[in-house]
Parts: structure tokens; C-alpha cells; sequence
């Protein structure tokens, strides 16, 4: 079927398996457990443009007959975006840090200040309200 086939921009990784973005499994209906794939290179200007402009798998998001999306979060996408915007509830004691920007609060993590679950306030823009929420989140 037409999704089989997609163009994708290689990145170079040790090993000799092709490793496929967890999203764009369903697609070719590809799980972990050893499944085979074969690599075609697009050789002309054509078929190299043809796989820019119309095979990407970021141009492929929806099933051509239904318009049902393809790339869909599963299993460990889901966890992970639970996990990342889980907020720790404060201790006995602590309050919640400001931020002005996200550069400060991308700092103050990078320092061991804060985690990714710590409540936090922060302003998104500078003449926005304040917004208490978590650096996952963010």
C-alpha cells in the first residue's frame, strides 16, 4: 500500500539495524521483535525530489482513503508524556520558584535547582501573567 514506501533523512548510528521513529510504526505495521525492511535510494533529481516533496514521513500523517491520522502515540510515547508532565506535589515548607523566561528555568534545571516535577511559576511572555506549572510541562 502506498504507506509502505516513505522517504525519510538518515541519520548515521552505530549498529547494523535501522532504527524507525516509534510514531511512524503503524505505517508499515513495524513493531521491535526483529521485523526485516528493505532500503531503496531515490538515484535521479526526480525520484530525490519525488522523496523530499511527497514521501516524507512528515507529509504522510493522515490515511489517504479515511483521513484517519497514522501517527498516533502508543504505548511508550503516552508514558513518557504522562511521566514528563507529572507535577511532585510540594513538601512540608518549600514553595514554588519563579521564573522570568524559559532560559532562567532551563538553567536552574541544568544547576540541579529544580526537576522536570517541581511545581513552578513562570511568565511565558514578558508582560504575561504568571503561569504555575512544571519545567515538564513547559
Amino acid at each position: 500500500h502506498r504507506l509502505g514506501i516513505q522517504a525519510f533523512k538518515p541519520i548515521l548510528v552505530e549498529g547494523n539495524a535501522i532504527q524507525l521513529h516509534p510514531l511512524t510504526c503503524s505505517a508499515f505495521n513495524a513493531d521491535f521483535d526483529g521485523d526485516q525492511m528493505a532500503v531503496h535510494l531515490p538515484l535521479s533529481k526526480a525520484a530525490q525530489t519525488e522523496a523530499r516533496e511527497i514521501m516524507l514521513s512528515s507529509h504522510n500523517l493522515l490515511k489517504p482513503a479515511t483521513g484517519d491520522p497514522i501517527i498516533v502515540p502508543k504505548q511508550d510515547v503516552v508514558l513518557g508524556c504522562y511521566y514528563a508532565t507529572l507535577a511532585k506535589p510540594l513538601a512540608a515548607g518549600e514553595t514554588i520558584k519563579a521564573f522570568n523566561d524559559i532560559d532562567e528555568l532551563v538553567l536552574a534545571n541544568a544547576n540541579g535547582l529544580i526537576g522536570y516535577h517541581h511545581l513552578i511559576k513562570i511568565k511565558l511572555t514578558p508582560d504575561g501573567d504568571w503561569l504555575e506549572t512544571t519545567l515538564g510541562r513547559v
